[in-house]
């Protein structure tokens, strides 16, 4: 009897992004976001991606959102269309709750990812991914 599992490449191999990462590190203009307390999460898998934000001693502010990414060369884009997003963007991002967002990949291996975000105000945010699995 086999046991089906749910983290296999669908639709095809997306190579080091597979996997879950964390959020190590926000910034925006080179100062960490304040209050962060490191419980952002983001999974790949094929087209689609997850987001949790954990805090470990208040389980009741779990959240989670899902929706559709692609990437371009270097840009990767969340969509937040409503056919594909469940949930709304952790305000941590600082995107809109229900919007879609792109990223710069500015840096990545198998075990560190730094994308870069320029918002509508100019604000350069970085964001340090560690590769968890």
């Amino acid at each position: 009897m086999s046991i089906p599992s749910g983290c296999t490449h669908a639709n095809g191999d997306i190579g080091p992004l597979f996997g879950t990462w964390a959020f190590d590190k926000i910034t925006v203009d080179d100062n960490p976001i304040p209050d962060y307390t490191e419980g952002l999460m983001i999974s790949f898998q094929g087209s689609f991606f997850i987001i949790d934000r954990v805090e470990m001693d208040l389980i009741e502010n779990y959240q989670r959102i899902y929706g559709k990414w692609e990437r371009e060369g270097d840009t990767m884009t969340f969509d937040g269309k409503e056919e594909y997003l469940a949930g709304t963007f952790p305000e941590e991002l600082g995107v809109a709750p229900n919007g879609s967002f792109s990223v710069r990949v500015i840096s990545e291996s198998n075990k560190e990812m730094v994308w870069q975000r320029i918002g509508d105000d100019g604000k350069i945010w970085i964001y340090t991914l560690r590769k968890l699995i």
